[in-house]
């Protein structure tokens, strides 16, 4: 299931640690940024997190920006961004 959006939308793949925190953590720092996933799906499995995000709105740098912010966290394993539909 995905978001349909006229635009292109930033598409994150997140894996962290199976932590509480994990998941309000993420969701904070989009929040902070000002950033309301057009879309988001979790999911718990073998000892990690899942988290699918779609952003509407970004650009490629600012979408950099945020995935390299979303890689510092402490509790992330692995961050990937790309960029789904188009106008």
């Amino acid at each position: 299931m995905s978001f349909v959006s006229r635009g292109p939308v930033a598409r994150y793949r997140l894996r962290g640690t199976d932590d509480p925190e994990f998941v309000p953590r993420v969701f904070g720092q989009l929040a902070r940024r000002g950033v309301v996933p057009a879309f988001a799906m979790v999911r718990r499995s073998a000892g990690l997190v899942g988290i699918q995000v779609e952003v509407a709105g970004l650009d490629e740098r600012d979408a950099g920006i945020l995935a390299e912010s979303l890689r510092a966290h402490c509790l992330m394993v692995d961050v990937a961004v790309d960029f789904v539909g188009g106008g």
